[in-house]
């Protein structure tokens, strides 16, 4: 609630450390659906932010708790937030190698692979 309040006022980084306390607070406890929807909201709010490879960390762990839980809708939910996730940090890796000088080297090496994500290496 607090964060919501706070992301309202355009204070994103002060949402972001309620929910990381949050989260902290959740995972000392043995309440494996607080745990969940900590590490989701924490996951979606990162999402949001544009922040892709924290994101994926939040929504691999809520899927982690989702799945021990055994609620289905919570399982589908988060499976769609860590798949939308997962894209727009490929996609963002993708964006970034098209400016590079060599990048349809990279482009091409990708392909003939297409097993992992775009790398500035």
């Amino acid at each position: 609630m607090i964060a919501a309040i706070l992301k309202e006022q355009g204070k994103e980084s002060a949402s972001i450390e309620e929910l990381q306390k949050c989260r902290e607070v959740a995972n000392s406890s043995d309440d494996l659906e607080a745990r969940y929807k900590a590490a989701r909201t924490l996951g979606e709010s990162e999402l949001s932010r544009r922040r892709y490879k924290e994101a994926v960390r939040m929504l691999e762990e809520a899927f982690d708790f989702a799945k021990q839980t055994g609620i289905k809708q919570q399982i589908d939910e988060v499976r769609v937030a860590l798949g939308t996730a997962k894209g727009k940090m490929n996609i963002e890796g993708f964006m970034n190698v098209l400016q590079e000088e060599d990048c349809l080297e990279k482009v091409l090496a990708w392909k003939s692979h297409r097993k992992g994500g775009f790398s500035q290496t």
